[in-house]
């Protein structure tokens, strides 16, 4: 018997699952984001040329929301003030966590540090040398070891029986190389694409360690496509989508 092909969106960093929801959520919020584009349109686009792009966005999009059962959603978010967030209840599995590199063990207890003291606002991290965070505001947190949280995810999806690929939708303030070597190496080539944001890499351990992340993913032919709650983001993620979901 063939066996079911998934399409694993491990989201790290969900906050309000913009990303997600710009496929999944309903018509009528769509469709008001992409006027709101239309009408806030970038320096140099022309009301043509941005009409045309939400128009590309709009049916496009609607065609992969009706592969949403070819999805299996899992949701990681460290702030568990957010949890309440709309993208949540639409998940498939959610974990209240951060993931990074710890010495004391592979579980512990830290902080999730604030911007601007904003209990829900975006940008928070695990990391004290993020340029605009303040130390001493912050929340409780579990963190996680990414390759523990991985291996454990794998090992979870097992048990469904499904032929897979994964896709990682990534922006954790400053923990993705972790993320993405850990997921790199216990999915392999089931790892087929990365989306998200990477410069908090650069912003939180330096230039060096953003190079090592760029020259890993060249050697291993691991495509990154930025993606994030900007519209003009969304039509190359959604077509890279779209590709993947076709194998499905």
């Amino acid at each position: 018997m063939t066996r079911q092909k998934k399409v694993v969106w491990l989201d790290v960093g969900t906050h309000r699952g913009q990303e997600f929801r710009s496929i999944f959520s309903s018509d009528l919020r769509i469709l008001s984001r992409l006027l709101k584009h239309v009408r806030k349109r970038e320096a140099g686009v022309s009301f043509k040329e941005a009409l045309a792009y939400a128009h590309t966005v709009w049916h496009g999009r609607k065609a992969l929301k009706a592969r949403r059962a070819s999805v299996y959603a899992v949701m990681v978010e460290a702030n568990p003030f957010i949890l309440s967030q709309p993208v949540y209840a639409d998940a498939d599995a959610v974990f209240a966590l951060a993931l990074g590199q710890r010495n004391a063990s592979d579980l512990s207890f830290g902080k999730l540090f604030l911007v601007d003291a904003d209990i829900g606002g975006q940008g928070s991290s695990i990391y004290e040398t993020k340029p605009n965070i303040a130390q001493s505001d912050f929340v409780p947190c579990v963190v996680m070891d990414p390759d523990v949280f991985v291996e454990s995810l794998k090992s979870l999806l097992s048990d469904f029986e499904w032929d897979y690929d994964v896709i990682l939708r990534i922006n954790c303030e400053g923990a993705e190389d972790e993320v993405i070597y850990a997921a790199h190496k216990a999915f392999g080539t089931r790892l087929v694409h990365v989306f998200g944001s990477l410069k908090d890499v650069e912003g939180v351990k330096g230039e060096a360690a953003y190079r090592a992340l760029m020259d890993f993913m060249r050697a291993e032919d691991l495509p990154f496509t930025y993606f994030s709650s900007e519209t003009s983001s969304w039509l190359d993620s959604h077509a890279e989508l779209a590709k993947i979901l076709a194998k499905t």
